[in-house]
């Protein structure tokens, strides 16, 4: 008994005593500006909360829609069900440091041959019981850190999916937002389109009617007609367009393509964020974008694969032990005289391979420079977004006001247009080219409204909105 107890002794000794080897894993500060180029939207003290960026249009539908999504997305589920495997197998490598314990129970019956003695003498009886009971027991003492590394990989990699799952919901909040604002911005062309056809005709029916009275020519007629009947060309492409966004946006929330439309199908105004976004310094949204977060801990789960592999090249000492009871009578087991007991020490030295343990460490530092080389693409990716979304949010909202200033001007231009023509002033090309101008200035300035609206959901989506960070007890920890 002395001697087990200096044995597991010593073990825990040198277990504390030896640290892992391989590298240890420090993530590096990415080297990025202090502010952006871009000058950020200003943030008023009512900014909407970026975990719940799509608040700021202040569309209680939209609001619906992003909730189910996030209930039911496909994509979503996905995420979840890989997020839980990882965690599984984080079980799976946090176990393999614990001694292993199996209890085991046994009978065995033999009849002897008499006629197959091996050359010597028969004694005793033919049949024979055999009753075993006991427990077994295994333990690799990870001396160079080679089951901790692999504890930490398998760790990294959950948080990695964690972080996925987190990218999910950002890119789901986004792709719901931005179907539903395209939505819209198609009604409202639509409605557009519609207005115009309504128009044009009535402008046609006048020209007709004064053409039959010889006020205007035939030409002017063959004119206004053509005009009605290029209106109408307009709509069935809107329209087939309306019909592809419900049904994206079914799929994105996990339904049917087509169990929308009762509920969409009414036209309703574009949706303009009613609260702006507080953008954060470089440094602070890389903190915060899932994706970045997903790339670093790659990296992690990476070198702690390196030096995994390292401790391959190291022995690999185990201990083995085995108590129990073996009896030929059942009535026998439990008695102290059928107690049987074992201590089992191993050690393992890799002694030759062929190179293989050498070329196992090769390419894992391989795939670290691979997860290194990743991380600093998706830094430079999510600087770019949130750059190219501050320039186009701008460039979008200062378009709109031009647009705006414009469509007010053309308008009172077609309206005095067609007056001069009806007074005999003007000819009917002015009408035309003032109508054309107008209702393409029209469709324009929807199209830009819904260019600011995506803009905004763009920003949001880039600067990593649309997930908050868990509460404690919920994050992926090793036991």
């Amino acid at each position: 008994m002395n001697a087990r107890r200096i044995a597991f002794g010593a073990a825990w000794l040198l277990l504390g005593a030896c640290a892992a080897v391989g590298p240890d894993y420090e993530p590096a500060a990415p080297d990025v500006a202090a502010t952006w180029s871009a000058s950020p939207p200003a943030a008023d003290a009512t900014a909407a909360p970026l975990e719940r960026w799509w608040t700021a249009f202040e569309d209680p539908l939209l609001d619906s829609l992003v909730a189910r999504a996030c209930a039911a997305n496909p994509e979503l589920e996905l995420a979840t069900a890989r997020l839980a495997e990882a965690r599984g197998a984080l079980g799976v490598a946090e176990s393999a440091r614990l001694p292993q314990v199996d209890l085991g129970a046994a009978y065995d019956r033999s009849r002897r041959s008499t006629e197959n003695l091996g050359g010597g003498p028969f004694f005793g009886r033919r049949e024979n019981d055999l009753w075993d009971l006991g427990f077994d027991a295994r333990w690799e003492l990870d001396v160079f850190g080679g089951l901790r590394r692999g504890v930490e990989a398998a760790l990294a990699d959950a948080q990695a999916l964690e972080e996925a799952h987190r990218a999910a919901l950002v890119s789901v909040t986004a792709e719901v937002a931005r179907n539903y604002v395209e939505l819209r911005v198609l009604q409202q062309r639509l409605a557009t389109a519609r207005q115009r056809i309504d128009v044009q005709d009535e402008t046609a029916q006048i020209v007709v009617m004064r053409a039959a009275a010889g006020v205007a020519s035939d030409l002017d007629s063959t004119r206004a007609r053509a005009q009605v009947a290029s209106a109408r060309s307009d709509a069935p492409g809107l329209e087939a367009q309306v019909q592809a966004r419900i049904h994206r946006l079914g799929v994105l929330l996990g339904v049917e393509p087509s169990s929308l439309t009762p509920e969409l199908s009414a036209p309703a105004p574009i949706p303009l964020a009613k609260l702006s976004l507080a953008v954060a310094q470089p440094l602070d949204v890389l903190a915060r974008r899932p994706d970045v977060r997903q790339a670093e801990r790659a990296c992690a789960a990476a070198s702690a694969r390196v030096g995994a592999a390292v401790a391959d090249l190291y022995p690999r000492l185990s201990l083995g032990a085995a108590f129990g009871w073996l009896a030929n009578q059942s009535e026998d087991l439990l008695q102290s005289s059928a107690v049987a007991a074992s201590l089992r020490p191993g050690v393992s030295l890799p002694l030759f391979d062929g190179g293989l343990r050498r070329a196992q460490v090769e390419a894992a530092n391989a795939r670290e420079e691979q997860a290194l080389a990743s991380h600093r693409a998706s830094v430079l990716g999510a600087l770019e977004e949130v750059e190219n979304a501050l320039v186009a949010l701008g460039a979008a909202s200062n378009t709109r006001a031009n647009l705006r200033e414009a469509l007010d001007q053309q308008r009172q231009a077609a309206q005095f247009a067609r007056e001069l023509y009806v007074g005999g002033v003007a000819d009917f090309l002015t009408v035309l080219d003032a109508e054309r101008e107008r209702f393409a200035l029209e469709d324009r300035f929807l199209a830009s409204d819904g260019e600011v609206a995506l803009q905004f959901v763009a920003l949001a989506k880039a600067l990593g909105g649309g997930w908050s960070e868990p509460r404690e007890g919920e994050r992926v920890a090793a036991r």
